[in-house]
């Protein structure tokens, strides 16, 4: 697998599939959708450990077959609306509402910074996050590039979404962004509005990914 693959992550309502499709569009490339959203949508937002893993599984399984169809057929990139690592951090709260999240996970320390986070390295391991499935702490797929959307865009009901608060989106945000780089992982937040978030996640491409060109797969 020789091409590069940026995944767009972040909190809810925070334009993250739009931001996806843009991103497919400018390219030329498809996105791998959020499988999440539609399960959801048919069984509900209230997911068993069980559920979880399963939709990790299909989302990983997805990016995993899309990089491997683009590598084939010669495409620039492969761009995805979330993966399993997002997953793993949803399974890390074990269910519970986002804002008992710190209480639960009393072994959570987030150090804030202006760009990034970093997180105890505890939160990494199984043993110590009750009841998180195994499955989560295997190889999960790992993007070239990750860009996390800024919790910057009003949050909208819609029907599925539940981080009803700023406060919960803002610790989930921090959960998230201190698993990347608990993993070492390359992240960006994105932060504006329309052309203007459009703009500054691929700059933050050219400058990450430099062998990707702006205007590779454009028709």
């Amino acid at each position: 697998m020789t091409l590069s693959t940026i995944c767009v992550v972040g909190a809810e309502s925070t334009g993250k599939s739009m931001l996806a499709g843009a991103l497919a569009e400018h390219f030329g490339v498809g996105a791998v959708t959020e499988y999440a959203r539609a399960y959801c949508a048919s069984h509900g937002n209230a997911l068993t450990m069980e559920q979880l893993v399963h939709i990790g599984e299909v989302q990983d399984r997805n990016i995993r077959a899309a990089v491997l169809d683009g590598d084939n057929r010669g495409a620039p990139l492969v761009i995805a609306d979330t993966d399993a690592i997002v997953t793993s951090v949803w399974a890390a709260s074990g269910g519970e509402p986002l804002e008992r999240f710190p209480v639960k996970w009393n072994h959570l320390t987030v150090k804030k910074s202006r760009q990034s986070s970093t997180l105890d390295p505890h939160f990494g391991s199984t043993k110590m996050r009750t009841g998180l499935d195994p499955w989560f702490g295997g190889e999960l797929f790992e993007s070239a590039l990750y860009l996390v959307t800024e919790n910057d865009l009003p949050w909208i009901d819609d029907g599925v979404r539940i981080q009803t608060s700023q406060a919960m989106r803002d610790r989930f945000r921090e959960a998230l962004t201190a698993e990347l780089d608990r993993r070492g992982l390359h992240w960006v937040g994105i932060a504006g509005v329309g052309e203007h978030r459009l703009t500054r996640a691929l700059a933050a491409i050219a400058k990450h990914c430099p062998l990707i060109a702006p205007d590779a797969g454009t028709r």
